[in-house]
């Protein structure tokens, strides 16, 4: 948040449990390792900080941004690490020493999301593996696919507002804006759209099939997946 920190938040109880993190400058995104000790720090120092939660401190730190790093996400194996950055670009680390593998500068914008194509949504899952592909988006509202292996553009989604973030499930990738809620299929087009809802973060539970939204004005809205009703809606304080 704005203080420039790492919190780590026991979530049963929430004690604070350490501050593996302090950085000049405002922590814009987080992300866990699949293996759930690494967790990735997007920072507004154009640096991306990679924490050891058992040793409660940052372990190593990649410079390759040349400013804000808005959004970071890990591959499905944990073996590639994906970011955003206003320095209008989409990049893809890897290695031991988490060196940039790939670069994309596709969108000529503020590229504010990312995240990585779900396997069972890529084109071909048998030639292809979704950890090939990426979705990036910018604050124009474009959501880009595109290659890790040529950084070369294969879709695109426009949607009608500003800024978006994705959220990938298993049944393909949320793009969640201001003005509406959809799900994209492997045309980049909406196999799904919540119709009456927009927002400006989002999370699911695959258990349970529901979709959480946060919205401009405080609110969260709860839908039903399986019904696309939307059966609770916790109100802003």
């Amino acid at each position: 948040g704005r203080l420039g920190e790492v919190r780590l938040i026991d979530a049963a109880s929430g004690d604070l449990l350490g501050v593996p993190l302090v950085t000049s400058e405002v922590v814009l995104d987080v992300a866990v390792h699949p293996d759930g000790n690494l967790v990735a720090a997007a920072s507004a120092d154009g640096k991306i900080h990679l924490l050891d939660l058992s040793l409660a401190k940052a372990v190593h730190v990649i410079h390759s941004h040349s400013d804000w790093v808005r959004s970071v996400a890990w591959s499905s194996d944990g073996k590639q690490l994906a970011s955003a950055s206003r320095d209008k670009t989409a990049k893809v680390f890897a290695g031991e020493a988490w060196r940039p593998v790939a670069t994309y500068s596709g969108h000529g914008d503020d590229v504010v999301d990312v995240c990585f194509v779900p396997a069972a949504t890529s084109d071909s899952a048998k030639e292809k593996s979704g950890e090939a592909q990426l979705y990036s988006s910018d604050a124009a509202g474009r959501v880009h696919r595109w290659s890790i292996s040529n950084d070369k553009k294969l879709g695109q989604h426009k949607t009608n507002a500003g800024a978006v973030r994705l959220l990938p499930t298993s049944d393909g990738v949320w793009v969640v804006s201001e003005t509406a809620v959809v799900l994209l299929n492997t045309e980049d087009e909406p196999q799904r759209s919540l119709q009456g809802i927009g927002g400006l973060s989002a999370a699911v539970d695959n258990s349970t099939q529901r979709l959480a939204v946060g919205g401009s004005q405080g609110e969260v809205r709860i839908w039903d997946l399986t019904t696309d009703e939307s059966p609770r809606q916790i109100e802003p304080l």
